[in-house]
């Protein structure tokens, strides 16, 4: 499963600096990091010539938080501290995807989706 976590207000490793171009009307992402929290990630640091050439063509890095120990355990962590990337991947069969939900920490983003992204919805349906 795939979230989209809020941060709130706490320092986070994630900071957005969007600015707007007046002539192009194209949005710049200048400096944007983005963190992941995927359980399976092992020791990726994302850092490889495909993640380079990501943040090249888009100004945004990708910063991997890995787990140390037991995944579920981090997870459990960054729910109880509030301290949440701004992505991240769980089982959605695991019972900490209900806990993060009654906590109010998982964004919906159906209506983004219905939206922006109607190649993702006739990809995935409803899951």
């Amino acid at each position: 499963m795939l979230a989209g976590c809020g941060s709130n207000g706490s320092t986070s490793s994630s900071t957005a600096s969007g600015s707007a171009s007046s002539a192009s009307g194209e949005v710049t992402t200048d400096g944007v990091t983005i963190s992941i929290f995927d359980k399976n990630s092992g020791s990726n640091t994302f850092d490889d010539p495909v993640a380079k050439a990501i943040e090249e063509k888009t100004g945004v890095k990708i910063q991997v938080e890995n787990p140390t120990g037991d995944p579920l355990e981090k997870l459990n962590l960054m729910l109880t501290g509030q301290n949440y990337p701004d992505i991240v991947l769980m089982d959605r069969g695991n019972d900490i995807v209900n806990r993060y939900i009654e906590a109010g920490a998982l964004l919906p983003l159906n209506d983004l989706i219905d939206e922006y992204g109607p190649d993702v919805k006739e990809m995935y349906g409803e899951t």
